[in-house]
C-alpha cells in the first residue's frame, strides 16, 4: 500500500486535508478525523524515502507537529523509510534532531502512535521510541544498527527479521504494542485504539454508543466459577476481564511481551479506563522485571490522560530466578509501586487470589476502593515460608491453620485492607458505581 492508501484507511471517509504537497514527495502530510475527532497523521513512501528524511521532510514534519501542539490532536506516524538523508549528511540529521525535540515536548500532551509498515532504522526509530504505541506489520523490521554492520563487528551473520522484526519486539523488547498479518489490520487497530482514547491531555472523553449500552448491573455468575478451588491451578484472567467490561470489548496492549503482566483499555458505562491484571497463565503471574515495567508504562499513560486504572490481582509474588536479581527487578518494581503511588486518577482493586508479601505493595495497594472475592489471599507471606520461619513441631499441621486462618480475605478486610468482600458477579456493578463516585476526585487539573 502507499502512503495516501494507508491514511484512507486510517482516516474516516473524505477526511483527509494534506498539507505541504509540493515538498518532500517521499513523506505525506496533513490531518484527518478517525470516528469524527481531529487527528494529525503522516505517512512515508517506502519506495520514495529509501534515501532516507532530507530538509524538506524534516520541516514538513516540523510544521506538522506544531499543527499538533496547537490542534490538541493525536499524533499517528506511519513508518516505511531509513533514517536520514545521506546526501544531505549532517544537515538533515540536525532537523530530524529538531523534530524529535518537538516529539519529545509532546509526549504527555496529546496521544502519539507509530506504525512500522517497512523498514524502520537508525534515526528513524527514534519516533517510534518517542510514541506511547508502536504497531508493527508482520513483514516490518526495527534496529538502530543494519545486520551487515553487526555482521562486519561481532562477525554474527544475521537477518532483518532476527536482528529487528516484528517478533522480536514483540515478544523481546516490548517496543510493539501489537502486530499486525497486514497494513489494512494494523490501521483498523490503530482506529480502535484512537477510539480509547482523549485527544489530548486535559480532554473530558467518554464514548457511549446508544445503541451498544451494557446496564451496569448486569450480572454474570459464571464469574464465580471462575477462580479454580486449587491455589495453584491457573486461570486465564483475560476470560475474566472480558465478562466484566462493557459489551466483553478489551483492547490489549503488548499481548505478546511479559505475558504474566495484561494491560490494555476497556469500558465501564462509557468510560474508558485502563486495566491491570496478573496473569497466572504466565508465570503463576509472579511479577518479574519486564512485566513490572510493562505495567509501570502503561499506569503513567494512564495517569498522564485522566483514565482510571482497574487492577485485577492475583501475584503469589516475585518470579525467583538469578537472571531477575542481576535484570535490575528491584528497580522496575519499585518504579511499578512508584506510578501507583503517584499516579491521582480513580483507582480500584480487586483481589481476585493471591496479593503475597512484597509483590502486594506492587499491585495498586494504594486504591481508592479495594475488593476481594471470596478466593482472595492477602498474605504477608505463604504458610510453607512461614512454616520455615517459625519453629513448629509439625509443619503439615501448622500449614493446614495457617491457610485455614489466614488464606482467606477477612484477615484483610478486618485490618482495613479490604473494603469489602464482593461475590464476582457483583464485581461489574461495583465498579461502575465507584467510577460515578470518583468522578470528582481532585486532581492537578482541579481548580
Amino acid at each position: 500500500m502507499t502512503a495516501r492508501e494507508r491514511i484512507s484507511v486510517l482516516a474516516d471517509a473524505g477526511s483527509f486535508v494534506e498539507t505541504k504537497s509540493y515538498a518532500s514527495l517521499g513523506l505525506v502530510t496533513g490531518r484527518c478525523l478517525v470516528k469524527g475527532r481531529p487527528v494529525l497523521v503522516y505517512g512515508q513512501e517506502g519506495s520514495l524515502a529509501d534515501e532516507g528524511l532530507g530538509m524538506d521532510g524534516t520541516l514538513k514534519l516540523s510544521q506538522l507537529l506544531d499543527s499538533a501542539r496547537k490542534l490538541n490532536a493525536p499524533v499517528v506516524g506511519l513508518l516505511d523509510c531509513s533514517g536520514t538523508s545521506l546526501n544531505e549528511g549532517l544537515e538533515s540529521l540536525s532537523g530530524l534532531s529538531d523534530v524529535l525535540e518537538k516529539q519529545a515536548a509532546l509526549v504527555g500532551a496529546v496521544p502519539q502512535i507509530s506504525v512500522i509498515h517497512g523498514k524502520c532504522d537508525g534515526s528513524a526509530t527514534f519516533f517510534s521510541g518517542l510514541s506511547d504505541f508502536t504497531f508493527m506489520v508482520e513483514k516490518s523490521s526495527m534496529y538502530m544498527t543494519a545486520p551487515d554492520v553487526v555482521e562486519l563487528v561481532t562477525k554474527e551473520s544475521l537477518s532483518e527479521s532476527e536482528l529487528g522484526g516484528a517478533k522480536v519486539h514483540a515478544q523481546k523488547t516490548g517496543l510493539s504494542s501489537g502486530t499486525f498479518s497486514s497494513d489494512l489490520t494494523a490501521l483498523k487497530n490503530v482506529r480502535t485504539l484512537l477510539g480509547f482514547l482523549s485527544g489530548h491531555q486535559r480532554e473530558e472523553f467518554s464514548y457511549l454508543d446508544e445503541d451498544r449500552q451494557d446496564p451496569t448491573d448486569r450480572q454474570d455468575s459464571t464469574l464465580d466459577r471462575m477462580v479454580p478451588n486449587s491455589p495453584t491451578e491457573a486461570f486465564d484472567v483475560k476470560e475474566i476481564l472480558h465478562r466484566i467490561v462493557d459489551n466483553g470489548e478489551f483492547l490489549e496492549m503488548s499481548p505478546e511481551f511479559a505475558k504474566n503482566m495484561v494491560v490494555g483499555f476497556a469500558r465501564f458505562a462509557g468510560e474508558t479506563v485502563g486495566i491491570v491484571a496478573n496473569q497466572p497463565l504466565s508465570s503463576a503471574g509472579c511479577l518479574d522485571t519486564n512485566g513490572c515495567r510493562k505495567a509501570a508504562d502503561f499506569i503513567k499513560f494512564c495517569n498522564n490522560y485522566k483514565m482510571p486504572l482497574v487492577t485485577f490481582v492475583d501475584v503469589p509474588g516475585f518470579l525467583p530466578a538469578k537472571a531477575e536479581e542481576h535484570g535490575q527487578v528491584i528497580q522496575s518494581s519499585t518504579e511499578l509501586f512508584y506510578s501507583y503511588s503517584t499516579s491521582w486518577v480513580p483507582k480500584i482493586t480487586i483481589y481476585l487470589r493471591k496479593a503475597v508479601s512484597a509483590s502486594w505493595i506492587c499491585m495498586g495497594t494504594k486504591a481508592d476502593a479495594t475488593y476481594s472475592w471470596p478466593s482472595g489471599e492477602i498474605l504477608h507471606c505463604d504458610s510453607t515460608a512461614a512454616a520455615k520461619g517459625i519453629d513448629v513441631s509439625n509443619i503439615d499441621h501448622f500449614r493446614r491453620e495457617f491457610d485455614l486462618e489466614l488464606a482467606n480475605p477477612v484477615h484483610a478486610s478486618k485490618l482495613g485492607l479490604v473494603d469489602e468482600i464482593i461475590p464476582p458477579h457483583q464485581t461489574r456493578r461495583v465498579i461502575c458505581e465507584d467510577l460515578k463516585h470518583f468522578a470528582n476526585k481532585s486532581t492537578p487539573y482541579s481548580n
